[in-house]
């Protein structure tokens, strides 16, 4: 009877803890917007995007001029810790552009594969694009359904200079992209499921334990 009542409750222990990592997994996910900034840094034919508080956020100076006709790539400092799935969202972009661009100036929001050194777009619709006074561009894209970024790969902006004339886009602090706020986290996907499993281990070692400890007891008796 002990055995079981034991057992009973460590079945309750590990159900609210999946409870709990449920309910924060659902905020967290209602919360998850992060942000890119875009710098002038270059390398192997794209340039750098800065997460925010991120280990490659080391401010962001200059700014890049794009062919008439032409697209320039900037990508995440950080490739995908594992594969990152986000779920259908709206992505902003926030362009600082020299004068003159109009509205011949267009961005994508997808994958850069770094064996192919290719870039493939997200499925998405253009949802709004304004200017204000200053020449700033923002364009919301809303991603039609999920999108992986598969382990290894970086979340990648290309933009795209549809004007007969070469044009600038500034890369001082003032450029970004934001993230749906799905975002599950990248370039690590929220910890929740680490925790789910840690749970069921936890569960999985209590119920050991209190198997050896009746047979212990058995054979003391």
């Amino acid at each position: 009877m002990n055995m079981r009542r034991s057992l009973w409750w460590v079945f309750v222990a590990v159900l609210l803890v999946g409870m709990v990592v449920t309910v924060l997994s659902g905020f967290a996910a209602a919360s998850a917007s992060q942000y890119w900034k875009l710098d002038s840094e270059y390398l192997d034919g794209v340039f750098q995007m800065e997460r925010v508080g991120g280990p490659g956020d080391d401010g962001q100076s200059g700014s890049v001029t794009i062919p008439s006709g032409g697209s320039k790539i900037w990508i995440a400092d950080e490739a995908a810790a594992a594969d990152v799935t986000f779920p259908e969202g709206d992505w902003v972009a926030y362009m600082c552009l020299g004068s003159g661009w109009a509205d011949k100036c267009s961005v994508e929001v997808g994958v850069w594969d770094e064996n192919s050194l290719s870039f493939s777009a997200f499925s998405v619709v253009d949802l709004r694009l304004t200017w204000d006074s200053n020449k700033k561009f923002i364009e919301v894209k809303t991603q039609t359904g999920s999108e992986t970024i598969p382990e290894g790969q970086y979340l990648a902006l290309k933009v795209i200079n549809n004007d007969a004339v070469a044009r600038s886009v500034q890369t001082n602090g003032c450029s970004s992209l934001t993230s749906p706020c799905t975002d599950p986290g990248y370039p690590t996907p929220q910890i929740a499921t680490a925790v789910s499993l840690g749970a069921g281990g936890l569960g999985l070692s209590i119920l050991a334990a209190l198997r050896r400890r009746k047979e212990t007891a058995s054979a003391a008796s």
